[in-house]
C-alpha cells in the first residue's frame, strides 16, 4: 500500500504547537501499523527554514513547488497573520485543488486558501478574529463555527490542539476507526472531537441559554447599527434581564462587551490591512470616525491613524498581511 503523502507548508510566524499537534498522530499511526501509512513533507515557499511565532527556526524538506504528488497539502499559519503570504503558495494550492488533490489550512493559513480562490462556495472553519479580516477582502465567503471542517477536498482547522483532531479524522478516513482510536489513546486524549464540535468561546462555556444567544448575536452582527437594539429579541429575553446576565457573568454591560469587540476587530484590521481609518470605522460598526478615534485612544492610548502593532512609528502602520 502506497503511503498517503501529506505536505505541511509553513508560513513565516507559523504556530509550532499546531504543527506538532498535527504531526504526532501520523507518526503514531505509522508505528501502530508497523509500516509507513503516512509520509509527511515539510515545505516552505522557497525551501528555506521558517521561523515560528515561538521564535524557533524549523528546517524543511523542500519548496512547495515540489508538492505536486502530495495527496493533501496543509498550510500552517499563526493565530494572527504576521506577513504577506508568498504568491507561490496560493498559486500552487489553486493548481493542486483544480487537479483533484486535497488542500487545507490551519490558523492563518486560511488566507492562502482565500487568495487561491478555492473557498468560494465551500464551507470552512476559521478563528473568529481572522473572520473579520476575511470579510474585508472576501465578503462572500461562508464559514462554519467548528474546530475543523472538511468540505469538497478542502480541510480547514482553527489550530492548537484541534489540529490533532483533524489528523485523527484523516487517519480514520484512510486506515479506519480502530487505528484512529488507538492513536487517540496513544496521544493521551480522552476523546476524538468530531467535525461538528463548535469552537470554544464564552458562548460555549456559559450555561445560560439567553446569554449564549446574546453573545452569538453580538459576535456575528457587531458591525450592525441595530446590534444592541435587536439583542433582546435575538436572545429571547428582556433588555433588563440581559443587563443583569452580562454583569453577573462577564462583569460588563452589553454596550461595553460590544465596544470591546469592535475595538479588537478594528485593531486587527489596522494591523493587517491597508484600509483607511474611515473604512475600518465603518466596517466595525462605529457611526463616525470621530467616535471611533475617541474610543480607540481611550483603549489603546494612541489614535487609529498612528497605531502600529509594535507601537507608534511616525504615524504609519505596519505592512499588510494580505493584499
Amino acid at each position: 500500500m502506497c503511503p498517503v503523502i501529506v505536505a505541511l507548508v509553513l508560513l513565516p510566524g507559523f504556530d509550532l504547537l499546531s504543527l506538532i499537534a498535527a504531526c504526532e498522530p501520523f507518526r503514531l499511526a505509522n508505528r501502530h501499523a508497523g509500516e509507513e501509512r503516512f509520509r509527511l513533507w515539510h515545505l516552505s515557499a522557497d525551501g528555506g527554514p521558517v521561523m515560528s511565532c515561538q521564535a524557533m527556526s524549523t528546517q524543511v524538506d523542500a519548496a512547495i513547488s515540489t508538492a505536486l504528488d502530495a495527496d493533501l497539502t496543509l498550510v500552517f499559519g499563526a493565530s494572527e497573520p504576521c506577513e504577506p503570504v508568498p504568491s507561490v503558495i496560493p498559486a500552487q494550492l489553486r493548481r493542486l485543488w483544480r487537479t483533484g488533490r486535497s488542500v487545507g489550512a490551519v490558523q492563518s493559513g486560511i488566507f492562502a486558501l482565500a487568495q487561491a480562490g478555492v473557498l468560494s462556495g465551500n464551507r470552512f472553519a476559521a478563528q473568529q478574529d481572522q473572520l473579520a479580516l476575511l470579510r474585508v477582502h472576501w465578503p462572500q465567503l461562508s464559514h462554519v463555527d467548528q474546530l475543523f471542517c472538511i468540505h469538497n477536498r478542502i480541510l480547514t482547522c482553527v489550530g492548537g490542539f484541534a489540529a490533532a483532531d483533524l489528523s485523527l479524522r484523516i487517519i480514520q478516513d484512510h486506515v479506519g476507526a480502530t487505528a484512529a482510536q488507538s492513536v487517540m489513546l496513544a496521544c493521551h486524549m480522552a476523546t476524538m472531537r468530531d467535525e461538528a464540535t463548535p469552537q470554544y468561546s464564552l458562548q460555549t462555556t456559559t450555561r445560560n441559554l439567553h446569554l449564549r444567544r446574546a453573545l452569538r448575536w453580538i459576535d456575528r452582527n457587531f458591525a450592525r447599527e441595530d446590534c444592541l437594539s435587536s439583542l433582546p429579541e435575538a436572545a429571547g429575553t428582556s433588555s433588563r434581564h440581559l443587563q443583569r446576565l452580562f454583569r453577573a457573568h462577564l462583569g460588563l454591560r452589553p454596550f461595553q462587551y460590544l465596544l470591546d469587540l469592535r475595538l479588537d476587530r478594528a485593531r486587527l484590521m489596522l494591523s493587517e490591512t491597508e484600509l483607511r481609518v474611515t473604512d475600518v470605522a465603518e466596517a466595525c460598526g462605529f457611526g463616525t470616525t470621530g467616535t471611533f478615534s475617541k474610543y480607540f485612544r481611550q483603549r489603546f492610548g494612541v489614535t487609529p491613524s498612528r497605531y502600529s502593532p509594535v507601537g507608534v512609528k511616525h504615524g504609519r502602520r505596519a505592512g499588510p498581511a494580505v493584499p
